[in-house]
């Protein structure tokens, strides 16, 4: 029988490298797409991570509504989701 504490180490142990990559990774892929913006690189930088903790957290918020009827919402959650990925991706490639 795991104890609580026993149980909380080993999700803090495999939760460590997950957020350590995603505070690295986030970085760098924010410098990259900030590339052409040199001369205003710090209100670039402010209103791109702005703008990515405002999709984050939106996210968030409406996985935590799934909570109720989780398996109709979850799908339709992802089918939405695939629909703008799919929309934004024709629109953002070049022709």
């Amino acid at each position: 029988m795991n104890s609580p504490y026993q149980t909380i180490v080993s999700f803090i142990l495999i939760i460590m490298p997950l957020l350590g990559a995603i505070a690295m990774i986030v970085p760098n892929c924010l410098s990259l797409g900030l590339q052409t913006y040199q001369q205003s690189l710090g209100s670039s930088g402010a209103l791109f991570g702005l703008f990515y903790y405002i999709i984050l957290s939106s996210l968030m918020f409406v996985l935590t509504l799934l909570h109720e009827n989780p398996h109709l919402k979850l799908s339709l959650y992802f089918i939405g989701l695939a629909v703008v990925l799919k929309v934004a991706s024709r629109k953002l490639s070049p022709k």
